[in-house]
């Protein structure tokens, strides 16, 4: 988001929808599990490089609850409870403030706060330094985050105890293409730490197609006892552009990954730069 972007909304509200589906189908001990999710997000621009958001999700669908039936559930959950969070029909995903500013026309930084996705609350941001007309830019990102409790009225409650995590993140656009590349090196929700690389490619008419791989300093066990540092995921983006009564800026989410994991797992924060 740019300044000029702000001088030419301050004071615009938008909505989308999302149909949000996420599949695992490498699951060594309760084979395919998938989540059905559709999501209304909203934002106001405020002057000042302001933005407050919302999101709210109903839960359509899931076979989530079969992550009890071997899976020892960890003792301080990073993602590894995703199924209770699932097993609530409604629930707040996000409702923050974001402060956002451009220190210079090639380094922007954001602030911000409040319920930041769906299983965590806090407060962080974030720095990106990219040069005009350069294909790589490099940034960092630092979050005070508090785990939310799927038990509680809309996810409401956050516990006490915080964590921190942050990273280091590079990237690189492909000459004469549409492809990104990325690294994010640092600290992870549980602690544990690592690195994720990604490619992410733009189509002509919005779609996206990203695939990554994180490997991390702390396993994850399933119930054969097998351990695995490394993990990787699929996500594609299809926006639903002119079509009658849904609203601009709208789209399909399909995402597949591993489910209920606690190591290599990066912050879902709600105004990356």
């Amino acid at each position: 988001l740019t300044r000029d972007k702000f001088q030419k909304n301050n004071g615009r509200h938008a909505f989308k929808f999302i149909l949000d589906q996420k599949l695992s189908v490498s699951e060594s001990d309760t084979g395919f599990l998938y989540r059905t999710s559709a999501l209304i997000e909203g934002e106001k621009i405020w002057p000042l490089g302001i933005v407050t958001g919302a999101t709210a999700r109903a839960n359509l669908a899931n076979n989530l609850s079969r992550l009890n039936d071997y899976r020892f559930r960890a003792l301080t959950p990073i993602r590894s409870d995703e199924d209770q969070f699932a097993a609530r029909r409604f629930g707040i995903d996000r409702f923050y403030s974001t402060w956002l500013k451009s220190l210079s026309p090639n380094t922007h930084i954001s602030l911000n706060a409040g319920y930041l996705e769906e299983m965590y609350g806090g407060y962080g941001g974030e720095i990106l330094y990219r040069p005009f007309g350069k294909t790589f830019a490099i940034g960092a990102e630092g979050w005070r985050v508090h785990k939310r409790d799927p038990t509680s009225t809309l996810n409401k409650q956050m516990n006490r105890d915080g964590s921190f995590t942050g990273h280091v993140n590079l990237f690189y656009e492909m000459q004469n293409q549409r492809t990104t590349a990325y690294l994010k090196l640092g600290q992870y929700l549980r602690k544990d730490r690592g690195a994720t690389f990604g490619l992410k490619n733009r189509f002509e008419n919005g779609t996206t197609l990203e695939g990554y791989i994180t490997a991390s300093d702390q396993p994850d066990v399933d119930i054969l006892g097998n351990n695995t540092h490394v993990f990787g995921g699929v996500r594609f983006n299809l926006p639903l552009g002119n079509i009658p009564y849904i609203p601009d800026g709208s789209e399909i989410r399909i995402t597949t990954e591993p489910f209920a994991r606690d190591s290599g797992q990066i912050l879902d924060k709600p105004q990356p730069l």
